[in-house]
């Protein structure tokens, strides 16, 4: 994860989740996973049917939505800067069970979502500002050929656009069942790295 968010943490929006990893660092305490810099790598690990698909799109649509935000409070006081983009590679969901999935958790609202009894332990350091017009916010779960630059859902189109944030974002997602990719580490290697210089950074 490159350019925005800068932030001191990178959330599920699993609150109790995100509370947990909060307690790790006496030293650094936060609401979620703490980030120094401006790059993480985060790995999940566990067996089949574990939840690891679910819990990457919960960080999916909070990333998005977060950086929406960001992205948004940045404008107002610097130059027009476009969220990152987010692309979800899966190679165990098809696109319909994933987009019943999405709306099922309310991941395509993430601003709107309740989580009833729950009380916070940890108090998050980082002020993320959301405004009034953002709390309807709409995260798209957007699907993406990665076989043909021509089709509305073309992958390098998805990478390729750019431009401020405007009332709602997406997180793209590429079925590897429906449009096999050959070797799937050389593939995600081919994608584009963050550049500073571009208005819209990757992550994938």
């Amino acid at each position: 994860m490159n350019g925005i968010p800068l932030n001191p943490c990178i959330c599920f929006g699993v609150p109790s989740l995100d509370d947990l990893f909060g307690t790790f660092g006496l030293s650094h305490r936060s609401y979620g996973i703490p980030v120094e810099g401006a790059q993480a790598n985060l790995t999940l690990v566990g067996p089949d049917g574990s939840g690891k698909s679910l819990l990457a799109f919960h960080l999916a649509s909070r990333y998005a939505a977060d950086s929406f935000s960001r992205s948004k409070a940045a404008s107002t006081t610097k130059k027009s800067i476009a969220p990152p983009m987010v692309i979800y590679i899966s190679t165990d969901l098809s696109t319909s069970k994933a987009d019943s999935t999405w709306r099922a958790f309310r991941l395509d609202r993430p601003n709107l979502r309740e989580i009833p009894f729950y009380h916070g332990t940890v108090e998050s350091k980082d002020n993320l500002p959301v405004g009034q017009e953002e709390v309807d916010l709409h995260v798209a779960l957007s699907p993406l050929n990665p076989s043909r630059d021509d089709s509305a859902e073309s992958l390098a189109r998805y990478i390729l656009a750019s431009g401020p944030p405007n009332q709602n974002t997406a997180v793209g997602f590429i079925d590897l069942i429906r449009y096999p990719v050959g070797d799937l580490w050389s593939f995600t290697s081919r994608l584009p790295e963050p550049d500073p210089n571009l208005a819209r950074p990757l992550l994938r």
